[in-house]
């Protein structure tokens, strides 16, 4: 085993440090006054049609009917005026799709794994979920860390920008 270090290619730290990642989880102000929007965490992307009923079901009711779709696989309900945003935080499908997920899950990225692509040699969603909440039982964390999971080289789940990859 080598115990030498790697040079560094640059002698300073180009990563700009007032970048940092955001999420949409949460309700957060809009730009139009007295309108919020609510970020909402799937379960490594997974909806399933009678919740995604529901959940059009709230935009229609509490928004303007649009619901958004994030590249972390999640859903975002805008323009829900703020005098709603209580009652609605307190709809019973807001347990499964938490507002406020934990650290390990705000960054689990699962790629769609054998069950819907025939390239892939590995269910990727259901094993990502499981090994995640066991690592979760394990580690306490003070900010996300983004894992993804694909399960073939075209690395669809972008592994590369993950903090954990795994291919």
């Amino acid at each position: 085993m080598p115990q030498q270090q790697l040079e560094r290619a640059s002698p300073e730290d180009l990563v700009q440090k007032q970048w940092e990642r955001r999420d949409y989880f949460g309700v957060h102000p809009q730009k139009q006054e007295g309108y919020s929007f609510i970020g909402l965490h799937l379960l490594v992307g997974r909806v399933q049609a009678g919740d995604m009923d529901e959940l059009a079901r709230l935009a229609d009711e509490y928004g303007s009917g649009e619901i958004r779709l994030t590249v972390e696989q999640n859903i975002i309900i805008p323009n829900i005026e703020n005098s709603k945003i209580e009652a609605l935080l307190k709809k019973p499908v807001l347990s499964t799709f938490s507002p406020d997920p934990p650290f390990l899950m705000k960054g689990l990225v699962a790629y769609t794994g054998n069950q819907f692509c025939g390239q892939t040699i590995i269910e990727t969603k259901a094993r990502s979920l499981k090994i995640t909440e066991e690592v979760q039982q394990q580690v306490s964390l003070t900010k996300p860390v983004r894992m993804r999971w694909t399960g073939c080289p075209n690395t669809c789940a972008q592994v590369q920008v993950a903090d954990i990859g795994f291919m």
